[in-house]
């Protein structure tokens, strides 16, 4: 029984991965498609447009318009890559809770090292991928809705903004509380699970688990969503991306591996 649940887990890690890095891929492809239509959709362009249509029009469908034949095609790709990017995620969830679900069957040793490696995977994904887009529009008579700003933003591409726009502490606690923490805690729990007899592993455990209460991780994730909710206007929306769904579940794994963590190392903390 041990060695076929290890083998499901291997094959669940692997399809978690694969998926993974697919669902990553194509949240970039989207977000470039996306921010490639916001560039044709200026008061300018938009003017233009307009003009052409008219054009078309005029001449009985001898002049083509290239601009909206472009916009069109990137408005099908995006929907293509976004449809990609989500079906993907999807079926990498799955595969990290079902690589945890036959570690589990193995033993709380082999759980806290497979399940640390799926956490880190998590969250790598998590802060390099997509989290949101934000996008500021108006509607203006005669041109229709036009797009005044665009951002899409990862943690880390938000770290880096914060640093460029001179908010260096903030920056610095965000990459603290919200990156190098969360990686030191696990590749902690990683090293615990390893040498779970040495003498010092029950300290790292102890030291991770007053850590965590400082850690941003969850705080993040209430917070992107509340900026999701307050974002959704007349004059604003606001997209959550699968970087945002890859951080909250490194935050239910990592919180579960804390906890047998924990349970693994109970005898040696007394």
């Amino acid at each position: 029984m041990k060695y076929i649940s290890v083998l499901l887990t291997v094959v669940s890690a692997a399809v978690m991965f694969w998926f993974g890095s697919r669902s990553y891929i194509s949240s970039h492809a989207y977000a470039y498609d996306v921010a490639r239509q916001v560039s044709l959709m200026n008061v300018e362009d938009l003017t233009k447009m307009h003009l052409k249509a008219w054009m078309e029009t005029l001449s009985f469908g001898l002049y083509h318009d290239e601009t909206k034949e472009k916009l069109a095609a990137l408005a099908e790709h995006a929907r293509s890559a976004k449809s990609d990017t989500f079906e993907a995620m999807y079926i990498a969830l799955a595969a990290a809770f079902a690589t945890l679900a036959c570690a589990l069957f193995v033993s709380r040793r082999f759980f806290v090292v497979v399940g640390s490696i799926v956490s880190l995977a998590l969250l790598t994904a998590g802060i390099f991928a997509p989290i949101m887009m934000m996008t500021i529009h108006k509607e203006v008579p005669y041109l229709g809705d036009v797009v005044l700003s665009f951002e899409s933003k990862s943690v880390t591409g938000s770290i880096r903004s914060l640093y460029e726009h001179g908010e260096m502490i903030l920056a610095v606690l965000i990459a603290l509380f919200s990156v190098v923490i969360p990686v030191l805690k696990n590749l902690g729990f990683l090293f615990v699970a390893i040498f779970y007899r040495a003498p010092f592993a029950a300290a790292i455990v102890r030291f991770f688990a007053h850590l965590g209460k400082w850690s941003m991780a969850d705080v993040f994730v209430v917070a992107t969503f509340l900026v999701y909710l307050a974002g959704n206007n007349k004059t604003g929306r606001a997209e959550i991306e699968v970087g945002l769904y890859f951080f909250l579940a490194y935050v239910l794994v990592s919180m579960t591996v804390s906890l047998i963590a924990d349970r693994l190392l109970h005898r040696c903390v007394k």
